[in-house]
Parts: structure tokens; C-alpha cells; sequence
């Protein structure tokens, strides 16, 4: 049983969340000041901490610090809302992992949740390779199937886990970047689903994505990606069969206001979790690089 401490100073809000974590089974802790929070993480085993950006004694950055710093196998999750987007961009370039605008908290929570569960839970690989593997390539063949999604990352996370990249936060900063560009690759490339489904409470998505996977000409198309794992870089290549688009026509990625937008937040955080994002040639394939800081504390193997 996973449990998550949930910081927010608003009642209506902090119930909504609890409500909608609880029915999905999850157990949560539930603070409505940073200090009580720190608290409840150095006495209670937390798996992810869900946190607003404005408190009543210390801003969400302190709380995204803290735990970076104390727990670092804990992935951070904000809870966006307008007004506050510069901290937040701050928070994601300091070790939060992921966010939720406050208006889409009903569509997105627990399957940002999930997600984020499912990058730091999975089995561990190749530990005993830990002094003798250098790094290499990779190359995988998906189908349009999400659920195929966590499994590759989890592989590729124990990769640079082995390698010494980065510290925990590091692999699921990583992680989170990998699940957004892979599920863009199959939901907007492969099925060519528009942002618009996603608008009330989804439902058409859903349908329609289960559509699409069944009909031609989506359900024969292939993502193809490529890994090129070394101890200083991270380089990943995803590309899918789709009509592809205008990288031009992609939002300003340093628009704040984006955290707010109903399209653009995979791209928006892959841009903010990644060291540089390429989209190349007709926009159907993307390069994203990561560096290894040298400050970074590796991974225990």
C-alpha cells in the first residue's frame, strides 16, 4: 500500500484531493503546513509527497528541497494554479518530478500519480553490472500500447542506475520526461489525438483512443525509439509513424502560463526535466539529451 503525504492550506482542496487518492487506494497523510509536513515525512514512510506552491509558513520550492535533499527516493508533485508559475517552474528545475494545474485536478491527479508510482516501484535490474558496463545502445519497437510504457522506462532507469548517472531524483526527473514524449509519440503521432478530447472529464479521449487503436491506418503504426546510454550522457530518439507537424508551431517553452494550458504540458515539462529537446524533421521524431552533473550523488546499485 502506497502512502502520500498531501500540503495544502485549503480545506475545499485539500478534501478533494484525499477524496479522489483514497478512492483510488491510497492511503494519505494530509498537512496544511510545511513544517508539519517535514515532520510527518522523518517519521512516516512516504511514497510521494503532493504539494501546493504557496503555504501559509514556507513556500512548496522549501518543501521540494527538503525533500530532495532528506528523501531522495521520493518524487515530488506540485499543485499548480495561477499566479504562481514562476515558483513552479523553479521547483521543476530544483527536483519536482511533475505538476497538476489545480482546474484539471479531477482528470489528471491519479493517473499523474500513477505514473509516477510506477516509475519508482518497478523490479530492479543488473545491479552485479554496476563496475564492468561502460554504456551502449539500445533500440525498441513499441506498438500504440501505453501500458508497455513503464516497463522500457524501468529498464532504462536500472541502465543508468548501473551507470552511476544521478541520484534517485535524477532517474525519475528522467523518467517522467520518457513517459511524456513516448505517451505524445503514440496519443498525438501514432493516433493523431487532438489536446480538445481531453477538455470536461475525458471521456471522449478515452473512447476515442480505444478507437483508433483498433482501425486503420493507426493500429499498424510503430513507435521507434533509441537509447544511448553513457556515464556522462543520456541521449534518447523517439519516433512514430504519424503525419507529424510544425515544430514551429509549438508553444514558447519558456511561457509560464503553459503550467495552466490544457495542451502542451508533456512538452512543456520534457523541455523542463531534460538538458535539450530537439524535435527534427517533420516533428515525428525528438531528441532529448540529458548530462550527468557532477554533483549529483549516484544511485545506490
Amino acid at each position: 500500500m502506497s502512502h502520500l503525504l498531501i500540503i495544502d492550506d485549503h480545506l475545499a482542496e485539500r478534501e478533494t484531493m484525499l477524496s479522489l487518492l483514497s478512492r483510488a487506494g491510497y492511503q494519505c497523510y494530509v498537512s496544511q503546513r510545511g513544517s508539519d509536513a517535514q515532520r510527518i515525512l522523518d517519521t512516516h514512510e512516504v511514497s510521494a509527497v503532493l504539494t501546493e506552491l504557496q503555504l501559509v509558513d514556507m513556500s512548496g520550492l522549501r518543501i521540494v528541497e527538503h525533500v530532495r535533499d532528506k528523501f531522495p527516493r521520493v518524487p515530488t508533485i506540485l499543485i499548480t494554479g495561477r499566479g504562481n508559475e514562476d515558483i513552479a517552474a523553479e521547483a521543476l528545475q530544483k527536483g519536482a518530478c511533475s505538476y497538476i494545474p489545480k482546474r484539471r485536478m479531477e482528470q489528471d491527479l491519479v493517473r499523474t500519480v500513477q505514473n509516477v508510482l510506477g516509475l519508482k516501484t518497478a523490479e530492479r535490474w543488473y545491479h552485479r553490472l554496476a563496475h564492468c558496463w561502460l554504456g551502449g545502445q539500445t533500440h525498441f519497437e513499441l506498438g500504440n500500447s501505453i501500458e508497455v510504457i513503464p516497463s522500457l522506462v524501468t529498464h532504462l532507469q536500472d541502465q543508468l542506475r548501473v551507470l552511476k548517472f544521478g541520484d534517485e531524483s535524477t532517474l525519475m526527473r528522467i523518467g517522467v520526461a520518457l513517459t511524456e514524449s513516448l505517451e505524445n509519440a503514440i496519443y498525438h503521432g501514432n493516433l493523431e489525438l487532438s489536446s480538445e478530447l481531453r477538455k470536461g472529464d475525458g471521456s471522449a479521449w478515452v473512447r476515442e483512443h480505444h478507437r483508433r487503436r483498433e482501425i486503420d491506418p493507426y493500429r499498424d503504426r510503430c513507435v521507434k525509439f533509441t537509447a544511448r546510454l553513457s556515464r556522462d550522457e543520456a541521449e534518447f530518439l523517439i519516433s512514430d509513424d504519424g503525419a507529424g507537424f510544425n515544430p514551429q508551431t509549438l508553444p514558447d517553452p519558456t511561457d509560464l502560463n503553459r503550467l495552466e494550458a490544457v495542451s502542451g504540458r508533456g512538452v512543456y515539462l520534457i523541455r523542463m526535466l531534460m538538458d535539450e529537446v530537439e524535435y527534427l524533421g517533420c516533428g515525428n521524431q525528438v531528441r532529448m539529451l540529458k548530462r550527468r552533473r557532477p554533483h549529483d550523488v549516484a544511485a545506490p546499485v
